[in-house]
């Protein structure tokens, strides 16, 4: 039924029944050329389709047989410039694009700022001790908590419901994955978003178990107390970080020093459910 009221509504506006990719060289230019219909819709459209036609190389890069690692590397380098350069665009300040709602377009960052963090997530686990790399992911990690800040507050990540879970769930695991080999810095750092995370989601689940943004909470409020658990165990740090920071690490508090420490333990609610969220993930992720 949907498919057959987007080929009415293409018919009726003189617009092809699908748009692909690889037919619009510059969308920027296509959407300009059917303002008549809607600018802030053709822009957002243009915005999308230049991200599209980033994930497609992207993905062509993934498909290859046996890439070359320095290969890769050039992909990312020059992909994740060309993101920048889509954010710098079509999210300046100063020089907003004409007829694109930049207020109404936080989604479109999220994605943007997303790819950013799968190609950066990529190339950390080629080499997952290695600091500099895992810095790059939580200077972008960073920038989509400041996203769902947003989309939390204007009623959008309610809205993305399975789609916002899955996103979050992606960043969230690589997060608790890489704490272990963290240096302090990067573990408080670490920490502090998964806070942030928490609290962008708590503002909008509210009394609804059983929203996309409810479940999210309760992953994170597993995670933060595993977390916890582990902060007080000694682990692995990379070569880089002095023995002294090594030494004293072992009996460093992190919750503590955050303030986190109502986070060490799993709510009651959050146990009694946990039938019903491995379930829920377990459905989003075979989908």
């Amino acid at each position: 039924m949907m498919t057959l009221t987007y080929k009415s509504l293409s018919y009726v506006y003189g617009l092809p029944p699908a748009i692909r990719v690889k037919d619009h060289s510059d969308p920027e230019v296509w959407a300009r050329n059917h303002l008549h219909l809607g600018p802030s819709v053709d822009m957002h459209i243009a915005a999308s389709i230049q991200l599209c036609k980033l994930k497609d190389y992207w993905g062509s890069v993934c498909e290859s047989k046996s890439p070359d690692p320095a290969y890769i590397d050039l992909a990312i380098e020059t992909l994740t410039a060309q993101c920048d350069s889509l954010v710098a665009k079509w999210f300046s300040e100063e020089a907003p694009p004409p007829g694109f709602d930049q207020e109404a377009e936080h989604v479109l960052k999220w994605s943007i700022l997303d790819f950013i963090f799968i190609m950066r997530r990529y190339r950390l686990e080629v080499d997952m001790d290695d600091p500099l790399r895992l810095d790059a992911c939580l200077a972008v990690a960073s920038q989509i908590a400041g996203e769902l800040d947003v989309l939390a507050g204007n009623g959008e990540l309610e809205i993305m419901q399975d789609t916002a879970s899955c996103m979050t769930a992606a960043l969230v695991n690589l997060l608790r994955k890489v704490f272990r080999r963290a240096t302090r810095s990067q573990k408080s750092n670490i920490l502090s978003l998964l806070h942030r995370l928490l609290l962008s989601h708590v503002g909008v689940s509210q009394d609804d178990s059983n929203s996309a943004t409810a479940y999210v909470t309760r992953f994170l409020r597993r995670i933060l107390s595993a977390l916890g658990a582990e902060s007080r165990r000694s682990s692995p740090k990379p070569a880089i970080e002095s023995t002294i920071l090594d030494n004293a690490d072992e009996q460093y508090d992190f919750f503590a020093q955050l303030g986190l420490e109502e986070f060490l333990e799993i709510p009651e609610h959050v146990t009694q459910s946990e039938g019903n969220d491995e379930q829920y993930w377990a459905l989003l992720f075979s989908a």
